[in-house]
């Protein structure tokens, strides 16, 4: 069983270390079956475009002149995939996918507490437009 602290990914941009708490995408699927890409014996190839919505909460370091050791953010916008999907046997799936988030973050603000003098509602973290690209291996059952 795994608790939230060991759940975590860090990955870091630039010089920030970045928690992913949470990355959620809920997307539609178009697959496009071509005879020539399905008329093969044991392997369908099928070439599929996925569009949907998807959001992102992080938790980022804070200023250190901060009593807070980090910061919440929030990001959502369209996800748009490309991929190709191969179905073997007419059960076993697997395939690649290509994947653009284009995020729309907030900013984040902190007060700074142990500043002289106390600063409030300070700017840490610039949000705005944030894509986010991935490339993903999938292997699963086609029932």
């Amino acid at each position: 069983m795994t608790t939230p602290s060991t759940a975590r990914r860090k990955r870091t941009r630039g010089r920030i270390p970045i928690e992913h708490i949470v990355l959620t995408t809920v997307n539609g699927r178009y697959s496009f079956i071509f005879d020539a890409l399905a008329d093969f014996k044991y392997v369908h190839i099928l070439p599929h475009l996925k569009v949907g919505a998807t959001n992102r909460i992080l938790v980022l370091p804070g200023n250190t002149l901060s009593q807070d050791q980090t910061v919440s953010t929030f990001a959502f916008g369209p996800s748009l995939t490309a991929g190709v999907s191969f179905l073997y046997h007419k059960y076993l799936s697997f395939g690649l996918d290509l994947r653009e988030d284009f995020l729309f973050a907030e900013s984040a603000r902190q007060n700074l507490e142990n500043a002289s003098p106390s600063l409030s509602n300070q700017l840490i973290y610039d949000g705005g437009f944030q894509p986010n690209f991935s490339a993903m291996f999938f292997f699963g059952v086609h029932y």
